[in-house]
This record gives C-alpha cells, structure tokens and sequence, in this order.
C-alpha cells in the first residue's frame, strides 16, 4: 500500500484533479503545465502498534502564481487536521499540516511551484493487529 497514492486518491474524490493527469505521486513530470505532486519525505513506523506516521510534501504549480497559490491553499486548508478518514487500502488516523506554503520559485518552463509537507498518521488494511 502506497499511502501517497492513497492520499491523491482522497484528494482526486474532493477536488477537480485526475490521478495520472494533472495529479502525479512521487515524480514532477516536465510538459505538465499545472497540477499537484506528492512526494514522501520521511516518515517512522510505530514501535508497538501497526500504524506509520508518513511525512510527504506537496507540490503544486501553475503558469499562473495566483491560481497556484489559491489552489494550494484551499488545498492546504482542506487537509490540516483531517482525521478519521479511511481509503480503499488504509485508514487516515489524522493528517497534520507540518509546515506553512512556500515559494519555490519559477520551474525551467515558467511555471510558479509551491509546496507545504504534512504528516499523515495511518494504518495499511490489510495488516491485522
């Protein structure tokens, strides 16, 4: 179970975003204009219990920075502090917002990139504790 597809799944049910399209999970294709990229970062497993606790960052770029920013943030905004939540393949014990957006800069092709990385507390289904 890949939990940063598991999350662009979630995030692909509750915005206008199409996995493979304009949403990608761990690669930043070049030729997309715009979309969302998640990327893990780190992460630890529990000790005792069978959850993990996934770091990831998020990315989003846009020709336009405006539209980036306002995409990001609802985005942003969506996800912090979202809990009880489960997907085909996992259970969402909580997704914390660990950082504030920030500015990337300018992609090679113009696009403006932000991101904003968040940890996400979860549990693969079919592991039986």
């Amino acid at each position: 179970m890949d939990i940063g597809y598991e999350l662009a799944r979630l995030i692909a049910a509750n915005f206008s975003y199409t996995i493979g399209t304009d949403m990608f999970v761990g690669t930043m294709p070049t030729g997309t204009d715009n979309g969302i990229f998640i990327l893990r970062s780190g992460g630890t497993p529990h000790k005792y219990l069978p959850t993990n606790k996934t770091v990831m960052d998020v990315y989003f770029k846009d020709t336009s920075a405006q539209n980036a920013i306002t995409s990001i943030e609802a985005l942003k905004n969506w996800m912090h502090r979202m809990h009880t939540t489960e997907t085909s393949e996992a259970y969402i014990y909580s997704i914390l917002v660990l950082s504030d957006i920030e500015d990337m800069g300018r992609t090679l092709e113009s696009e403006q990139l932000y991101k904003f990385t968040v940890e996400v507390c979860h549990r693969d289904l079919d592991l039986i504790s």
